[in-house]
């Protein structure tokens, strides 16, 4: 495959439909249990497909993650912006709704649990992944905030603070 050209809508939309089963599976099954070949058989793909738009189960895996994160991240920052010029408990407020919004859902708990499995993965995949993708992570909103903040504490503290909801 072309690497310089746009993949075309029945290529995206075999990827959506590869990204779907496998999420599907690496739920179910999870994740070290989940073949290429199972996810071939109930997408309707093949290993050249896979290949070809994810290089590995590994780049599928992290492409799945892309998507989750970058929906989270949207979906927090659309609940902050609601409230953009509210006060910080109001911000902090709606920032911990839209996390229990999405972490109170099964899915988002169940890949999670494949997420800290991969934790201790002697290649660092989720490692890199993690250092590759900081821009798309929830703090980096909260980061704003405390930015805007007049208070001479919150400046000082906002690295502390923005550690504390890293943990989260």
């Amino acid at each position: 495959m072309n690497s310089n050209r746009t993949p075309s809508q029945k290529v995206l939309a075999r990827q959506e439909k590869i990204k779907a089963v496998a999420l599907e599976l690496f739920l179910t099954k999870g994740y070290q249990e989940t073949s290429l070949s199972d996810i071939i058989k109930l997408s309707g793909g093949s290993y050249s497909n896979i290949y070809d738009g994810f290089k590995s189960k590994e780049g599928l895996f992290f492409e799945i993650l892309d998507d989750i994160c970058k929906k989270h991240f949207h979906l927090i920052y659309s609940k902050t912006q609601e409230i953009e010029n509210g006060t910080l408990k109001e911000i902090l407020t709606s920032f911990g709704l839209a996390f229990i919004e999405i972490f109170n859902q099964p899915e988002a708990v169940a890949f999670g649990k494949i997420i800290y499995s991969q934790v201790y993965d002697k290649d660092r995949h989720l490692a890199n992944w993690i250092e590759n993708n900081q821009q798309n992570f929830s703090y980096n909103i909260l980061m704003g905030f405390f930015k805007q903040q007049n208070n001479s504490y919150m400046k000082k503290m906002q690295k502390n603070l923005l550690f504390f909801f890293a943990l989260c």
